[in-house]
């Protein structure tokens, strides 16, 4: 009986700490449709368009001769704090993040490039472990 009761704390630990677990959530930009980029044509697409296709960008700056850049980006950042009494473990995560450049020349699109990072968490940290790049289209 003693055994059966040991297990029945451990379990009942276990689950008062994964519930009281507290979780913080950082989203950073909109999110978007990466695919839709493949529409893009350049010196063709206009910057309402690309507006109708992805909502205001995260950033715009303004150039020298009409030009313009706007950025879309999304992407996600949690951390999970664990209360265990004297220790204080933490898990932390991010989700790929989806970076897409456009860049406007008298409001028609002049260049689009398209970028995903992907990440992950060692020794309590985030970091980068890949960027893959493409243009939007040809």
């Amino acid at each position: 009986m003693p055994r059966r009761l040991a297990s029945w704390t451990i379990l009942i630990g276990l689950v008062v700490v994964a519930l009281g677990a507290c979780i913080s959530t950082k989203e950073s930009g909109r999110e978007f449709d990466a695919g839709a980029r493949r529409r893009i044509v350049v010196n063709w697409t206009t910057r309402r368009e690309v507006e109708a296709m992805f909502g205001r960008p995260k950033t715009t700056t303004p150039g020298a001769d009409g030009q313009e850049t706007w950025v879309y980006e999304h992407t996600t950042v949690w951390a999970v704090n664990y209360p265990i009494p004297f220790w204080r473990p933490t898990s932390v995560g991010q989700t790929p993040r989806d970076i897409l450049t456009v860049r406007f020349t008298y409001g028609v699109v002049a260049a689009c490039s398209f970028s995903r990072e992907h990440y992950t968490a060692r020794n309590g940290r985030i970091v980068a472990t890949d960027t893959t790049t493409e243009e939007c289209a040809k």
